[in-house]
């Protein structure tokens, strides 16, 4: 038999070979959807008394005293460059640092703001919106959103209404929420969303009605000073204020996906009233039959969010490792607590290589800024170019030296001042070149990276090729850098690495020798850096967590087996940094976190609390395994008896009785006299969060029973747990949070209780964004906060992979997949056979793809294997 499918195959391959391309990763044509799609708009009230004509010499000149002030705040916090459209109720209407503006269509308008019955002078009632959008023509690069807290008479106060201004300060409101930066889409179309901006309202109960008095009046729009060019003209059009799609699905919609999906029949019935409904049905009729399809459809909406939420998390992340937290604006840069929790998801997906990848990068920023700790949250690497084709053409360049064979040259790139993560040249190829050219980065004897690409993925006139090596996790400060590029696989002169004959004196080599003239290079500078540099416990525990997770799980691979010797005493030092830094109170036995970030109140506490100290216990423990297995008894015993101290204190202090039973207790505010906050929220639940191993199971139920008692509220009938519940005011945070939903769901489904997984399963199929995607927080009854946000739709993923194991299938590549195309078939198995008969000509990571027996190779045997996956006999 096996013969038989070997003579089938080389059969197969032969025809492969004159009709199949060569092998690329299966990717979808790229979709440009409209991005106004399916929002309902308000128009805005007609601005046509202004003359436009005069707006420019504004723009100039300056505005007023507030300009200043707002120009003075940009400055100090590094913006040069901005360009600011202000849409404000006062008579001038825009206003600019120092840019040109011109403005097409009606945008700027002037509006009221009714805030608990009162009526102010000046601002809009954003809370009859959902966001707004925008275009921004011949501009295609960062922009950063600044909306304005005023509700209450001005930009900058609260004249005539010390009412609120003493709870705008109760909650310390400040007069700006900044949104991230944001990126033109395709069409060139920017969206805020206002759902982003419900961490920053205030409920006011008056009448015995809670209302949304937080409002803005201006919307300021900054682009980045990074990019501005003095002089450059922008155009802003179509400013629109919009309302998100219903949350859900149509009835309409899930006919189609129900049609589509029973193929059997099995639910004819159900689709013939659901149509019916459809014709004729009452809204509430429709309404239930929506429940009633979305229920049939579980398996199905389930997957898709899954792998919707899932992707977008994986997606993000580039090739250094950088994953930004938020994806509509509401939060700057990478949160590291955050990142560790993606790494903890793709962990539990079994895509081991995108946890170390997230993993290296936080690490080795914090090892280049010289840091012994992480900090709260961390940028994108930000790269700027030099050397000698910095801004050159092609024809500035001639062959200066061929490759192929034993040849190879380097090129010295000036070290001063650098940190260089990636370089660019200028290289071509002849017919025939074949296998892999490598780039090696060295600064001195140290190897920042290598990088290989096919050569026949070369251009074959003059072209610019760039290699990216990131960030190493072990920097050299000093010295100069060499990149060396050779092709031993490919013909001799095959290659050809384009230079200039004299140029800056730097040393080039061919085969080790000098030689006059200069490679071709162009050196990307980088700066690590944060955006905040707050010390949280918690983050770095977190992060050793996710670190643990990814070590225990990792395959035996050199590139993991490399990284866990390097990273683990990175790991240890940052959590010995508050073992041995006096965090640890002796009498508590607990340990302290000085910017627990809560959203209780909406700040940040220094505390004692029950997330940072399940965390800490349960890292210790995992210490003191990973220590074991080192055979480092000695150090393994004093892990666990401090991951024992914490826990014995823990349930000494951390645990309160409500009602006759006994709780675990939120925290102890630090701040404010050591006193016990007595709510119930998502850090109440954190010993689920940590996996800790010490949490006892009969405390938690007791904690579910009062929190389930005290702080369930209604969505569409269906109970959930509130955020965050005060009980001596009695008020709510008004969300349900997207961690606390993990929480809760994992505990329900490991104690069996499955008429609960039940109910928050139907709250999410039925509460999902129309982006499908997990969201960081629902507010009834449409909104959502950050959908797709870093940490709370990681937690979500996490948590619904663990209560639904199937849903690893969902993004999971089937065995044997080589193309990618999510199935396997004759084409995998001939891409498999062109492996083992050259595997010069593929990369590591594609002739894994078709290793079946795990033997680290691609071979006739594993072609084999696949060919019976394809005709289903195996």
């Amino acid at each position: 038999m096996k013969i038989a499918l070997a003579i089938i195959l080389i059969c197969l391959f032969a025809l492969g070979c004159m009709t199949m391309p060569a092998l690329r990763p299966h990717a979808k044509e790229a979709e440009n959807p409209d991005p106004y799609k399916g929002y309902e708009f308000t128009p805005l009230p007609a601005f046509d008394q202004f003359d436009k004509s005069e707006l420019s010499q504004l723009l100039m000149t300056g505005f007023d005293q507030r300009t200043a002030d707002f120009t003075d705040e940009l400055a100090s916090e590094g913006v040069e460059r901005a360009l600011r459209l202000d849409v404000i109720s006062s008579g001038i209407k825009a206003v600019s640092t120092s840019r040109h503006l011109h403005v097409k269509d009606e945008l700027f308008y002037d509006g009221l703001t009714d805030v608990g019955g009162k009526t102010f002078n000046g601002g809009i009632d954003m809370s009859a919106f959902d966001g707004f959008m925008f275009r921004v023509d011949g501009y295609a690069d960062e922009i950063t959103v600044i909306m304005r807290h005023s509700p209450c008479g001005g930009p900058y106060g609260y004249e005539g209404d010390a009412e609120h201004q003493a709870i705008y300060d109760q909650y310390g409101i400040g007069p700006y929420f900044r949104t991230s930066t944001l990126y033109p889409d395709a069409n060139g179309c920017v969206k805020v969303e206002f759902g982003v901006l419900h961490g920053g309202w205030v409920w006011w109960e008056q009448g015995g009605l809670r209302e949304e008095f937080s409002k803005f009046n201006s919307i300021d729009i900054i682009f980045s000073n990074q990019k501005i060019n003095a002089g450059t003209s922008y155009y802003i059009s179509d400013f629109k204020l919009y309302k998100e799609p219903p949350s859900g699905r149509s009835l309409e919609e899930l006919i189609a996906k129900l049609e589509e999906t029973d193929s059997d029949g099995e639910y004819a019935a159900e689709l013939m009233t659901a149509k019916n409904v459809l014709a004729s049905g009452t809204a509430a009729q429709k309404q239930e039959q929506v429940r009633t399809l979305t229920l049939l459809l579980k398996p199905v909406l389930l997957r898709e969010l899954y792998a919707n939420s899932y992707n977008s998390m994986k997606n993000r992340i580039t090739r250094s490792g950088y994953s930004p937290t938020s994806l509509t604006g509401l939060y700057d840069g990478m949160f590291v607590r955050d990142t560790s929790i993606q790494s903890l998801m793709h962990t539990n997906q079994g895509d081991t290589d995108l946890s170390r990848r997230l993993l290296r990068y936080v690490l080795s920023v914090y090892r280049h800024l010289g840091r012994n700790f992480p900090t709260h949250i961390i940028s994108d690497l930000q790269e700027v170019e030099y050397g000698n084709n910095a801004g050159a053409t092609p024809g500035q360049y001639s062959a200066l030296i061929k490759l192929g064979g034993s040849a190879y040259a380097s090129q010295e790139i000036d070290g001063a001042d650098a940190t260089v993560t990636s370089v660019g040249v200028w290289l071509s190829r002849k017919e025939g070149a074949r296998g892999m050219l490598i780039a090696e980065l060295k600064r001195g004897a140290f190897t920042v990276g290598t990088v290989k690409l096919k050569a026949s993925e070369l251009p074959t006139a003059k072209g610019y090729v760039v290699f990216e090596f990131g960030l190493p996790l072990d920097p050299v400060t000093s010295g100069n850098y060499t990149l060396t590029l050779s092709a031993p696989d490919s013909p001799e002169g095959s290659i050809t690495w384009y230079g200039r004959k004299n140029y800056k004196g730097l040393i080039t080599k061919l085969n080790g020798i000098a030689i006059s003239g200069e490679a071709s290079y162009e050196a990307f500078k980088t700066n690590a850096a944060f955006w905040s540099d707050e010390a949280q416990t918690d983050t770095a525990l977190v992060l050793a967590h996710a670190w643990f997770a990814y070590a225990n799980a990792a395959p035996d691979t050199p590139e993991d087996a490399e990284f866990i010797a390097q990273s683990y005493p990175i790991i240890k030092r940052y959590v010995n940094a508050y073992v041995e830094g006096g965090f640890i109170d002796d009498e508590l036995n607990l340990i302290r976190n000085d910017f627990l970030e809560h959203s209780r109140e909406g700040r940040k506490w220094k505390t004692y609390d029950l997330i940072t100290n399940a965390y800490a216990s349960q890292v210790f423990r995992e210490f003191a395994e990973f220590e074991t297995k080192l055979g480092s008894a000695d150090e393994a015993a004093s892990w666990n008896a401090l991951a024992e101290r914490i826990r014995a204190g823990v349930h000494e202090t951390l645990t309160t009785e409500v009602g006759g039973k006994r709780i675990y207790a939120e925290l102890i505010d630090i701040a404010n006299g050591d006193r016990y906050i007595q709510g119930m929220s998502w850090v109440n639940l954190a010993p689920i969060a940590a996996g800790w191993y010490g949490m006892d199971e009969q405390i938690m139920k007791n904690t579910f029973e009062v929190y389930r008692s005290r702080a369930t509220v209604s969505y569409g009938g269906i109970p959930m747990l509130d955020a965050c519940y005060d009980m001596n005011t009695g008020r709510y945070g008004n969300h349900v949070i997207g961690k606390g939903y993990s929480w809760e769901l994992m505990f329900s489904a490991a104690v069996g209780d499955t008429e609960r997984v039940g109910v928050m399963t139907e709250f999410m199929l039925m509460n999902s964004p129309a982006s499908n995607m997990y969201p960081e927080s629902w507010w009834y009854p449409n909104r959502f906060s950050d959908v797709g946000n870093q940490e709370h739709s990681s937690w979500i993923a996490y948590a619904m992979a663990t209560v639904y194991p199937e849903l690893k299938e969902a993004v999971r590549r089937p065995e044997g997949d080589v193309d990618g195309d999510g199935e396997v078939t004759v084409t995998d198995a001939l891409a498999a056979l062109r492996m083992a008969l050259d595997p010069k000509e593929y990369y590591d990571h594609e002739k894994r793809l078709a290793d079946m027996d795990g033997d680290g190779e691609a071979t006739v045997s594993d072609a084999l294997r696949i060919m019976r996956r394809a005709a289903g006999l195996a």
